[in-house]
């Protein structure tokens, strides 16, 4: 609201010009005070008149005047009031009323309302995204599947427009927070005060049973154990016996019984799972609903794995012995599900381990090829020919690179066109330190996702990434910045061409050269580390301790990935990008197509369309945006709980290129419930972020002083220039024509 309280005007320009201007009048009626012919006085006055007027605006021209407006007014500071409407809103507390409902109580209490009468007060509601609320729609409904309180804070401030008015943010809520950026940081970065009223009490958890993760190795084989890890929290039902299933479709694959503990303690289930079905399997983890619960919602989980014929054969090539070689054998032999098989070059005709005639053999039966640091021998001619043939028909390729290899380069040898990246020939090493990350892009990809997501406390199948209470997403490390020494030695001249080629792991430094690159060739998937001196990274990175072993799990999850044979799709290849979701999670899909000649295709129209599940909505077909050469990415929105299928399809100029389909699951388990405990810890750092104050509701006129501030004084002063304008001119033109002619007609000198 407005309220003007003065206007005042003024005149200025040059007053000696000003003041000529009665003295023109004087002199036009002492020249008219007498007429040859004579006229009658009224036609006198009139021709006065006119030549009064041309002159007046003359001067005034010549003055130029500016006319002055000054206004004051009050303005009201503007509210923005951001009310929590997540399922979480919906716990009852100890007073047996809803979070909600006592939200609800404070803010049509009259004495809120007057606290508020100084503002103009925005109202919006929020879950997962946030909508403008009249006041008298207010009421204690919540919905959504998860809480973005970045998105809200966003949106609302985004909507609003011009934040020079804005007196602050009033944020009601529980604290929960599970969807979208940090909020934390972004209340640093946006110039606006957050007041921030903490609902539920964070101290207490009501009575709930979930399954907080599940651990399930991402592969294994048919007829053998594989290791199945459930976790599940409890409160308010100690020494309660419940049921765990486990089941696949409609089979029960097992069940037993588990004595809960309560006081939130969290419970390890080993389960041993068989399986005698190679392909992809979909687990469900349930524990039985017991009366009284929060929600039953999260009882359940998903898992993913991908069931194998067999142990992955391994063959190992490399180029002489080194201790790379050495180091990358024994992490690969350690895993009981690979079976390897090692060979080094000695000459032309005979290699350590036996002769060529064995090796080609080998070949035949290997799914996966490590080349180690291999010379120009191994990387052409008929090794280098059977190695890219072995790739094409569906094999995996990984290439570890290495003094041998690129200082030698030679971009037209067999292996160097499998790889997805392009090098200079001789590339060569760079002798210089250099810190290592996680690329962005390569985050979500199956060979380093397990290594992140155990480095943020996350788990697989339960699904995703789930921050800790009070702990701000910005706190959360990556592993290899944090962990690994700095690398000696790797190539500073790359770039990636193949379609759908996909960072992993890149130089933390300024130039974000990539080091290990994951891609595919036909049939068959490469991935290739343009680097040397791993072993020492490990050798550094665990010290004389038994802490993680990055390089190591990482070289084992990439021949697990590379083993898994592409099936040919044509020129559009689609995927999720993970198999398994949370009610509540954004559902990512990624598709490369390649034009005819298997180059990566740009400015290709890519959509995906959605199909299956109970989601009612009208965005089930999505458009995909480019995210680098031949690859597009787009997604959909929290979903709810379902099996789903997609179709891909691209085209270009209108002429359609191809199609892919694909599938995933989103588990009964929704974002919210997986931890709906109140986490005012986080309000309290989001307060200080943005230099406003943090309280409990019950203690909401501790605000009083900064929501009542008296309104603010604006003065506008407006200007108004008379001599600017365009029709001046003109309209002394007319005034004199007119008395010219009047004069003419009644035959005036």
């Amino acid at each position: 609201m407005t309220e003007w309280l003065d206007i005042s005007a003024g005149l200025g320009g040059h007053w000696l010009y000003i003041l000529a201007i009665p003295a023109a009048f004087l002199f036009v009626h002492v020249v008219y005070g007498q007429s040859r012919p004579p006229v009658s006085g009224r036609f006198r006055w009139l021709l006065q008149a006119l030549r009064w007027a041309a002159v007046g605006l003359l001067l005034a021209l010549v003055a130029e005047p500016v006319f002055s407006l000054l206004s004051k007014r009050a303005m009201r500071p503007r509210l923005l009031t951001l009310v929590d409407l997540s399922p979480s809103m919906s716990v009852v507390e100890e007073d047996g009323n809803r979070r909600i409902t006592q939200v609800l109580e404070v803010l049509h209490s009259a004495d809120f309302q007057n606290c508020l009468s100084r503002t103009q007060v925005s109202h919006w509601g929020f879950a997962e995204g946030a909508h403008r609320l009249e006041p008298d729609t207010l009421s204690a409904a919540t919905a959504g599947r998860a809480t973005n309180l970045t998105g809200a804070i966003s949106t609302s401030l985004s909507e609003t427009g011009d934040l020079s008015g804005v007196l602050g943010i009033l944020l009601i809520s529980d604290g929960g927070h599970n969807l979208g950026e940090d909020p934390v940081r972004w209340a640093e970065e946006m110039g606006v005060p957050v007041f921030a009223l903490g609902v539920g009490a964070p101290d207490r958890y009501p009575a709930d049973i979930q399954i907080t993760s599940v651990h399930l190795p991402n592969g294994g084989y048919t007829g053998r154990a594989l290791p199945l890890e459930v976790r599940i929290r409890s409160w308010g039902y100690e020494g309660r016996l419940v049921t765990l299933t486990v089941s696949e479709g409609e089979q029960t694959l097992d069940e037993r019984p588990v004595e809960l503990t309560g006081k939130g303690q969290t419970q390890q289930i080993a389960i041993d799972l068989k399986s005698q079905e190679a392909g992809p399997h979909i687990y469900r983890m349930a524990v039985e609903a017991v009366p009284g619960e929060l929600t039953d919602r999260n009882n359940q989980a998903l898992a993913f794995t991908h069931i194998l014929q067999d142990r992955i054969r391994v063959l190992v090539v490399a180029g002489g012995p080194t201790p790379e070689l050495s180091f990358l054998q024994r992490s690969l032999a350690a895993d009981s599900t690979l079976t390897v098989t090692r060979w080094v070059y000695r000459d032309s005709r005979e290699l350590y381990g036996g002769q060529l005639a064995s090796l080609e053999a080998d070949l035949q039966t290997a799914d996966v090829i490590v080349l180690v640091d291999p010379g120009p021998e191994l990387m052409d001619g008929s090794l280098g020919e059977a190695f890219k043939a072995h790739t094409a028909g569906g094999g995996g390729l990984l290439f570890v690179g290495g003094p041998r290899s690129l200082n030698q380069w030679d971009g037209n040898a067999s292996v160097a066109s499998v790889l997805p990246v392009s090098l200079p020939p001789g590339v060569g090493l760079v002798p210089e330190l250099t810190p290592l990350a996680l690329a962005v892009e390569g985050r979500t990809h199956p060979v380093v996702r397990p290594i992140h997501d155990n480095n943020q406390g996350g788990g697989t199948g339960a699904g995703g990434f789930s921050r800790p209470a009070g702990v701000a997403a910005a706190a959360l490390t990556d592993p290899w910045a944090e962990r690994m020494p700095p690398l000696s030695g790797r190539v500073s001249a790359v770039e990636v061409e193949a379609s759908g080629a996909i960072v992993l792991i890149e130089s933390a430094a300024a130039d974000r050269t990539p080091v290990i690159v994951a891609g595919s060739y036909r049939r068959g998937r490469v991935i290739v580390a343009l680097a040397s001196g791993f072993w020492r990274l490990d050798l550094l990175a665990s010290g004389s301790g038994d802490g993680p072993r990055p390089i190591r799990d990482l070289w084992r999850n990439a021949v697990k990935w590379l083993s898994v044979k592409e099936e040919p799709t044509g020129r559009v290849r689609a995927s999720a990008e993970r198999h398994v979701y949370r009610g509540g999670e954004e559902v990512g899909v990624v598709a490369e197509v390649q034009d005819e000649l298997m180059r990566p295709q740009e400015y290709a129209v890519v959509t995906a369309s959605l199909s299956g599940g109970d989601w009612v909505s009208a965005d089930r077909t999505i458009v995909l945006s480019p995210m680098g050469p031949g690859r597009y990415r787009g997604q959909w929105p929290g979903l709810p709980e379902g099996e789903y299928s997609f179709t891909v399809d691209a085209q270009i100029a209108d002429v359609p290129i191809g199609s892919d389909a694909g599938e995933f699951s989103v588990a009964a388990t929704t974002v919210e419930s997986a931890d709906v405990r109140a986490d005012h810890g986080l309000l309290r750092e989001i307060a200080a972020a943005s230099q406003g104050e943090y309280h409990p509701l019950r203690e909401w006129d501790q605000l009083r002083k900064r929501l009542m501030r008296p309104p603010r004084l604006v003065a506008e002063n407006r200007q108004i220039s008379l001599w600017g304008h365009w029709w001046i001119g003109p309209l002394v033109i007319g005034f004199l024509a007119t008395e010219w002619l009047a004069r003419k007609r009644h035959g005036m000198l």
